[in-house]
């Protein structure tokens, strides 16, 4: 697996919202953080800027908000790999443009179809 320098840095403010919201203590949080580092994620270098101005094409191309999404589907597309996400508005955005993008909920029933199952959120 491999992410853009930015991974680390979403999976801090995800885990310090639930802080905020009373779901678990800082404490937690930052084991959390720890054992997701842990996991072996490769974390693309920041110096790579051609990662960087294909996420600009990329969030224009899909009419993206941001470029944050883009930088993901970028790396994906440089490693010639599948791009997992359980971000609606960005599953929303892209699906059915393009094959290298899939839901989460598809993870455990993947087949050569990238459409959505039942497990697709807009589906209940």
């Amino acid at each position: 697996m491999v992410a853009p320098i930015l991974f680390t840095y979403e999976v801090a403010n995800i885990l310090y919202q639930a802080v905020r919201k009373g779901k678990i203590t800082i404490d937690r949080a930052k084991e959390v953080l720890e054992e997701v580092i842990l996991l072996g994620i490769e974390i693309d270098s920041p110096q790579d800027l051609s990662l960087s101005l294909r996420a600009i094409e990329l969030a224009g191309q899909y009419n993206l908000s941001a470029t944050y999404d883009a930088h993901y589907l970028a790396l994906a597309e440089r490693e010639g790999c599948e791009l997992w996400t359980a971000d609606l508005k960005m599953w929303n955005a892209i699906r059915g443009k393009t094959d290298r993008v899939r839901w989460i909920g598809d993870y455990d029933s993947v087949d050569s179809d990238t459409s959505p199952n039942a497990s697709d959120p807009n589906n209940s």
